[in-house]
């Protein structure tokens, strides 16, 4: 979703996302940056949307900032939510909550998805 309103406002901009020769060829031998690499990083800075997450917004770093998320217990019973994590406090843990001794019986042939929060990286399409 962040793509996506980043090249919506992009367009909205009129600016033109359009690659001419090498350009924004990572493989190329010296890498070929993007020139609109700049304009790019700038507006996934600037995205702010409620996702699947909730809050979804960056800071001039490209960090992600003002959001919370919930902290799961995975036991074979099932998820139980013992805090949440957010970028002012980090961890916070439910003090009603025990934690309860670490048991995988019963997990075989589950799946589990865990989510992870990358920062924006520096590389040659978005450099220029």
């Amino acid at each position: 979703m962040v793509m996506a309103e980043a090249f919506r406002s992009l367009r909205r901009q009129k600016v033109d996302l359009s690659r001419r020769g090498n350009a924004g060829d990572c493989l190329a031998n010296p890498a070929a940056p993007w020139n609109q690499g700049i304009d790019m990083e700038r507006t996934l800075k600037q995205v702010r949307l409620q996702g699947l997450t909730g809050n979804v917004q960056f800071d001039h770093y490209g960090r992600r900032v003002n959001y919370t998320m919930d902290v799961f217990e995975l036991k074979n019973n099932g998820p139980r939510r013992i805090g949440y994590w957010n970028d002012a406090d980090k961890l916070v843990l439910i003090q009603d909550s025990p934690l309860l001794p670490n048991d995988t019986t019963g997990m075989e042939n589950r799946t589990v998805i865990v989510t992870t929060i990358m920062p924006l990286m520096r590389n040659p399409i978005l450099r220029n």
